[in-house]
């Protein structure tokens, strides 16, 4: 049977997930790390992508994204793994697919669940248990979104710039989103 076709909304964000094929390791250490949020990058500037969160964790990785074309989120998941997967399958003599399967993506509204979704996705390490605070993680864009630190990876949605009439008021207005979660991992 064919696969069915995705719904893509362009300029509509959308939260996807891509896990490891059997939770195996897709992230092994930082050079692991530093190719894939490049690879992010150079997808997310070609062919449209516009990401407002992410957290790339050892096993998976979120993206809070906004596409702009009907065909920007396959592209860029796409591009993504095949250079991704040849880097990884190269560098750990492996071979084969990397990913269980396909990605997930949800369309959200984005006045009711862009800011919640980000926050989903950022407190994933600590969830994880792979730190008390999601400052304490460096592959997240907590550090941009909340703390103001630079990364080329993050483009803040207009729900973002809401927060607050300056930089550091929408990052205030920002980490308060953090200060009610329990940061107990579950």
């Amino acid at each position: 049977m064919a696969r069915l076709p995705r719904f893509v909304l362009p300029g509509y964000p959308q939260h996807l997930i891509q896990r490891g094929k059997e939770h195996h390791a897709i992230l092994r250490d930082e050079a692991d790390y530093w190719y894939f949020w490049e690879s992010l990058i150079k997808a997310s500037d070609k062919f449209g992508c516009d990401i407002h969160a992410y957290v790339l964790m050892p096993t998976h990785f979120h993206l809070l994204l906004t596409p702009r074309g009907a065909d920007s989120v396959g592209k860029l998941m796409q591009s993504v793994g095949r250079y991704y997967v040849r880097y990884f399958n190269d560098r750990y003599q492996t071979e084969g697919a990397l990913w269980g399967g396909r990605y997930r993506a949800t369309l959200l509204d984005p006045d009711a669940y862009l800011l919640p979704c980000a926050h989903y996705v950022e407190l994933n390490p600590v969830r994880a248990g792979l730190v008390s605070g999601p400052g304490d993680y460096d592959w997240s864009s907590y550090g941009s979104n909340a703390l103001g630190t630079e990364d080329p990876l993050v483009t803040p949605h207009p729900r973002y710039f809401r927060l607050g009439r300056s930089k550091k008021s929408r990052q205030n207005a920002y980490r308060a989103l953090f200060d009610d979660t329990p940061l107990d991992p579950a």
